[in-house]
């Protein structure tokens, strides 16, 4: 979900750890599974890239969390 969300955003790996104050090499080991995505990573990519957390708990509507307010959910 990770990576999905970031390609999403239309971001690179540097570009999306430039925005959360982290390295690409960090985002590409989470992205890859190398590395556990912790509460405090999930809470850095939301709010540095405007996405809501629900997001994690519902993959399949990337659209509604992304960079907007999030829509109700059928």
């Amino acid at each position: 979900i990770f990576k999905k969300i970031r390609e999403y955003l239309g971001l690179s790996q540097k570009a999306m750890g430039d925005k959360m104050g982290c390295s690409a090499a960090k985002i590409r080991r989470c992205e890859t599974g190398e590395r556990e995505i912790t509460d405090e990573i999930i809470r850095s990519m939301c709010e540095s890239c405007s996405v809501d957390e629900r997001v994690f708990d519902d993959p399949d509507h990337i659209e509604a969390y992304c960079n907007s307010v999030p829509e109700e959910i059928d």
